[in-house]
């Protein structure tokens, strides 16, 4: 599994849910050397992260990857249809600015973890596995937004991913029990790796526009307010 090689990585992997909510850090000693930094730059930048709510920590303790701020967004999703459609706009602009800067700013280890995931979500869409399909479908969308380097995207999902999960998770349920739209999926999926992953920030944001335009339409088509 990565991990963070830098002070400004150890950010990115929590704000990104490379390290998820729960995950206690490493001693500080072990996470200096890591970092390679000093123990005294590692200080000051926990404590930025404990102001900013990434981390907590009690005394004597190890650092803790703090859990995302609670919403009522994920209950008005499960409740409201015009809800989802409002969500899956804002996804559409925000997983198109984070393959877009994906394109831009990843590391060949980055790319690397983003086609393993790929790979991941076909498997899973080939054995008709619905729920590793929501869980790899998650974890691809996220591994993209972390590969940016967008720091105030990333900001932003941090505080969005429950509901962000809550979305996909929704949209995955309804609609992988369509017999085609797994392997539908998997296609989009690819044209958006593929445009990362020869550096075209522009093909990257407009596959990942295609895809959310995708999801947004068959679930237009589940609630019968379209045609097809």
């Amino acid at each position: 599994m990565p991990q963070p090689t830098n002070l400004q990585q150890l950010e990115e992997f929590i704000v990104s849910e490379r390290w998820p909510p729960g995950r206690k850090l490493p001693a500080e000693r072990t996470l200096a050397a890591q970092l390679n930094c000093s123990r005294a730059a590692l200080r000051e930048s926990l404590q930025c992260l404990r102001t900013r709510g990434l981390v907590t920590s009690k005394r004597g303790a190890r650092s803790v990857v703090a859990s995302a701020s609670s919403s009522t967004l994920p209950t008005l999703l499960k409740q409201s249809p015009q809800s989802r459609q409002d969500l899956l706009a804002v996804r559409s602009a925000l997983d198109a600015l984070a393959a877009e800067g994906a394109a831009k700013q990843a590391t060949g280890k980055e790319l690397s973890g983003i086609r393993h995931l790929h790979r991941r979500f076909a498997a899973a869409v080939a054995r008709q596995d619905q729920a590793a399909m929501a869980k790899y479908d998650t974890d691809l969308h996220l591994a993209i937004t972390g590969a940016s380097h967008n720091k105030v995207l990333l900001e932003i999902v941090r505080h969005l991913r429950e509901t962000l999960k809550a979305s996909i998770a929704i949209s995955s349920e309804r609609l992988f029990e369509q017999t085609n739209f797994g392997s539908v999926v998997v296609e989009q999926h690819g044209e958006i790796v593929a445009a990362i992953a020869r550096r075209d920030p522009q093909a990257a944001n407009a596959a990942a526009k295609r895809h959310t335009a995708a999801v947004s339409h068959r679930l237009l088509a589940l609630n019968g307010e379209t045609d097809s």
